[in-house]
């Protein structure tokens, strides 16, 4: 079809695919500055908004503290380790017996994040009643605990400041072999 026609159709069939093309590109161009100015625009001003802030040492010291301690899961056999060890550490230093030492339990049925796998870690012992309360507000320093699965605890009827409990603790582990 194109055969028939002469030159200078050819060329006006050129030039208005140019043209088509060339408004196509200036209508996106145009869009795409708009967006560009505007995003300029709120980074300018949030600039400005982190400038005036006069934040002090202190306060500054107490934002971090606000902010949980967490350390990258590792392989399951170092972060196993790591965990134990940082859980009887803690237990020592608030004079917490537990009966038995830390057994790995099979995870909840909750599906955690691809490429990383939840370990569970159980224990059972006796301490007083305030000790249980230092201990739970101690946990949100450990950085490779994830959450606390289990916690059940009972009171001597005889003596109510002594405690008999059972916590489960769960941390996460890096699987190389998953895939994200």
């Amino acid at each position: 079809m194109l055969n028939n026609l002469n030159e200078k159709d050819k060329r006006t069939i050129k030039l208005g695919g140019i043209g088509a093309a060339a408004l196509i590109v200036l209508i996106f161009g145009a869009q795409g500055y708009s967006n560009w100015s505007n995003k300029k625009t709120d980074y300018s001003i949030k600039s400005r908004n982190l400038e005036s802030l006069n934040i002090t040492e202190t306060a500054h010291a107490r934002m971090l503290s606000a902010v949980p301690n967490f350390v990258m899961p590792k392989d399951e056999q170092t972060q196993k380790t790591d965990f134990r060890d940082s859980l009887s550490t803690l237990f020592d230093e608030l004079g917490i017996r537990t009966a038995d030492p830390l057994q790995e339990v099979a995870a909840s049925k909750s599906k955690p994040l691809s490429g990383y796998g939840l370990l569970c870690l159980r224990t059972k012992g006796t301490c007083r009643f305030e000790q249980i309360l230092n201990l739970l507000a101690a946990l949100k320093n450990n950085p490779y605990l994830v959450g606390v699965e289990e916690f059940n605890f009972q009171c001597d009827p005889q003596n109510p400041q002594q405690v008999t409990f059972s916590i489960e603790l769960s941390t996460l582990t890096y699987n190389k072999r998953v895939k994200s």
